[in-house]
């Protein structure tokens, strides 16, 4: 009987077995079929357009209206039509995180202060040239630093801050740090003032306001903060005043990466000739407007960026393209 009953186990495990097959076999067949099935690409990778503007609105406060509120989406859709590809966007404080999962030939535009842009391409090994700067609302494409004291500090100029301590809210890799630095050693301090950085702007502003030392700090933040620091109520409005500025330095400029080929890139502005990305750029947004292309219109084809009047202009460096003749 024991003998009877183990044969009966082993064929209705064999029977089952047998019967289960074609059900493992369709099932992995299944499994497989979209990567079996799954069509060719019907294009080039898209673009990937990297917004590092502290102006965009996906970066920046929302708490003062029409400031620090920039659309770089309507941006990536006036790209799109120019060249006829599709555009993603990401939003990022750090460029060399952004490329971190790009594949080394991918199509990359990148939008943000110039100095930072360069040294975090330097730091993802991204290779990429700057092709225009957009100009703020009073027509300049550069930007300072600002010195900051409470607003009943004596201090009413830099010589006044001698052997006092400046909190920096900026960093190493932008432009207005050094400018700061400059802008100290030019006004000539007896004693030296005392430097220390901080992670950011809102960070030395706070440790400003905070500070229980006497005299108290100063603090060195970009031109664009100090509006979104009472906006957003950081500090006090009226709490803190400007006591001296530095050299304004570059700030937003566009950056294309070296794969993206020169007849997709198109003509620069000073041909007046409206094609490939460049062509997107000047008409990329309700207030921008080329400024230095030759026979167009200030208004040509403008789109709503923000509150105020901008406009790209072309860099007065710009990389020198290979051609076939050149090696």
């Amino acid at each position: 009987m024991k003998s009877s009953q183990s044969w009966s186990v082993r064929a209705l495990l064999r029977t089952g077995m047998s019967a289960l097959r074609p059900i493992v076999v369709l099932a992995f067949l299944l499994a497989a079929c979209p990567v079996l099935a799954k069509p060719p690409k019907s294009g080039p990778e898209p673009i990937l357009l990297v917004v590092m503007d502290p102006l965009a609105k996906e970066l920046a406060c929302a708490c003062v209206k029409g400031y620090g509120q920039r659309d770089y989406r309507k941006v990536a859709v006036r790209l799109e039509k120019a060249v006829k590809q599709r555009v993603t966007i990401e939003f990022s404080d750090d460029l060399a995180e952004s490329m971190a999962g790009v594949g080394p030939g991918r199509e990359v535009i990148v939008v943000g202060d110039r100095s930072l842009v360069a040294a975090g391409a330097k730091k993802a090994a991204l290779k990429c040239h700057p092709v225009c700067e957009l100009t703020g609302r009073d027509g300049n494409t550069t930007l300072a630093g600002l010195f900051i004291a409470r607003s009943d500090d004596p201090a009413k100029e830099l010589k006044d801050i001698g052997g006092r301590k400046v909190l920096i809210g900026l960093a190493e890799a932008d432009g207005k740090h050094a400018a700061s630095l400059a802008s100290l050693r030019a006004a000539g301090l007896a004693p030296p003032a005392r430097t220390e950085k901080r992670a950011s702007y809102s960070d030395a502003a706070l440790d400003l306001a905070d500070s229980s030392l006497s005299p108290p700090p100063v603090a060195v933040i970009p031109g664009y903060a100090l509006p979104l620091l009472e906006g957003c109520g950081s500090v006090k409005p009226g709490s803190l005043k400007v006591i001296g500025k530095t050299e304004a330095v570059p700030f937003i400029a566009v950056f294309l990466s070296d794969t993206i080929s020169a007849e997709k890139e198109g003509p620069g502005w000073a041909e007046g000739k409206h094609r490939g990305l460049l062509a997107g750029l000047a008409r990329a947004g309700s207030r921008w407007a080329c400024a230095a292309t030759a026979g167009a219109t200030a208004g040509d084809n403008e789109v709503h960026l923000e509150k105020g009047r901008h406009e790209w202009r072309p860099c007065r460096f710009k990389r020198q393209r290979r051609t076939a003749d050149s090696g």
